[in-house]
């Protein structure tokens, strides 16, 4: 069962509405209203996905950006429900597939971004996915501790 499709911005209002505390606060501490994290991510990206329940109800929007280091790069994003937690299993279960996906779509080698610091569900599942933690540093425009993180393909 394929738990994902294309972005709609009827998803992204939905995220935004239903956005874990988590990811609420990330927004805010890198200077954005959770909506207009969501929305500005959405419409920018090269590729947006919803990540959906079984039931298909969404779960999280996840996208990919252009990178600023080449065409071989690209920032990854996500933003999630509660959803998330609740159907753990088949979320972990359906990310790594999902991933090697984005790599094979976008023909890029290297995905990064940076995670703010007090978010640590989604540390947890950054390094489950395999990414690797550079360096803690304070992001504009608010001075917030935010974590550099970094994946090669493969």
């Amino acid at each position: 069962m394929q738990l994902y499709r294309p972005a709609t911005w009827d998803d992204v209002n939905y995220v935004i509405q239903n956005m874990r505390e988590e990811d609420q606060a990330e927004c805010v501490a890198g200077g954005f209203t959770p909506s207009k994290a969501l929305s500005l991510s959405h419409e920018y990206s090269i590729v947006s996905y919803t990540l959906t329940t079984p039931d298909g109800v969404p779960a999280a929007i996840l996208g990919v950006s252009e990178g600023s280091y080449g065409p071989k790069f690209g920032m990854i994003w996500m933003l999630g429900t509660d959803d998330i937690r609740k159907h753990k299993i088949t979320f972990l279960r359906n990310c790594k597939p999902f991933l090697e996906k984005l790599y094979d779509e976008l023909e890029i080698e290297c995905l990064y971004n940076y995670t703010f610091a007090e978010n640590t569900l989604h540390h947890a599942w950054l390094k489950w996915l395999g990414f690797k933690f550079i360096r803690q540093i304070e992001l504009p425009p608010l001075g917030q501790p935010f974590i550099e993180f970094v994946r090669l393909r493969g």
